[in-house]
């Protein structure tokens, strides 16, 4: 999986489950503020809860591709992508 945003040090302080906690946090800031840089702080903390899948032995690169083919036959992606 190729990263937007370097491993934060919440990679190794919180659980997944801290994490999941955290991530709502930040949907509902977007909810309350509607704003482009708490959607991108989600991202970040996104990528943060797959860093601490990995860490966990979960293959997220191949989970990626699991739901990258997923959508590809579901028709989500437009043709020739």
């Amino acid at each position: 999986m190729i990263y937007a945003f370097p491993k934060t040090k919440f990679t190794e302080e919180n659980s997944g489950c801290e994490q999941l906690e955290h991530i709502f946090s930040e949907v509902l800031e977007i909810i309350n503020d509607y704003a482009v840089e708490e959607a991108m702080d989600l991202y970040h903390s996104l990528e943060t809860f797959f860093h601490i899948l990995a860490t966990n032995g979960v293959n997220v690169d191949a989970v990626q591709q699991r739901v990258f083919e997923k959508n590809r036959n579901r028709g989500y992606y437009k043709t020739g992508e």
